[in-house]
């Protein structure tokens, strides 16, 4: 059984990870992630470790240039941290193929962390891509 304060810590790290993009330090994401992160939802061609969520996330960057991440909820239990984000950004960059629109977009995401010694070793993130190329146009809005 792990702790309640390993708990409570693994919730803070996550934290600080957002914190840390929101403010562009991205010294947050070495902090966060294990050299060996393996990403089990990673964009086309992203390596493991930090290298490849710095890559991920510098992606993400040139597409919404103001991209924000707010965290709405946090559950940890056993070494597994859930977050459920909303994310908004304007779509100002090349992003997934995708022209820029100048569209502001609105994006939920749940990301599952699986955590040791306070960093993360693996993670699968649930994005809302069809809501999101909705809103960019690529794709006709549901009915």
């Amino acid at each position: 059984m792990i702790p309640t304060n390993e708990f409570e810590e693994n919730k803070r790290a996550v934290q600080r990870l957002f914190d840390g993009v929101n403010a562009r330090d991205f010294n947050a994401l070495d902090t966060f992630f294990h050299t060996e992160y393996v990403n089990h939802n990673a964009f086309p061609g992203q390596t493991p470790g930090a290298t490849g969520a710095r890559i991920a996330v510098h992606d993400l960057l040139d597409g919404l240039p103001d991209i924000s991440f707010t965290i709405e909820d946090v559950v940890a239990e056993g070494d597994k941290v859930v977050v459920r984000l909303t994310i908004r950004g304007t779509h100002k960059g090349n992003f997934r193929g995708v022209a820029p629109t100048g569209k502001s977009v609105v994006i939920d995401a749940l990301e599952v962390f699986r955590m040791s010694g306070g960093k993360a070793i693996e993670g699968w993130m649930q994005w809302d891509m069809m809501g999101l190329m909705q809103q960019l146009g690529v794709l006709p809005a549901s009915v």
